[in-house]
């Protein structure tokens, strides 16, 4: 929006990341899920902890 506004080219695409900050072993709705994630098992992201 800001670069419209100012008239420079817009960006082609947007690379959103965010860190992993909380590595403990708690109960949470993104832990549960990523029990069933075919992508990235609850077993290779303990091995990356």
């Amino acid at each position: 929006m800001r670069a419209a506004q100012y008239g420079i080219r817009k960006p082609n695409a947007v690379v959103v990341m965010y860190p992993a900050c909380i590595v403990r072993y708690s109960v949470s709705p993104a832990r549960l899920m990523s029990v069933m994630d075919p992508l990235l098992p609850l077993g290779i992201l303990s091995g990356c902890l």
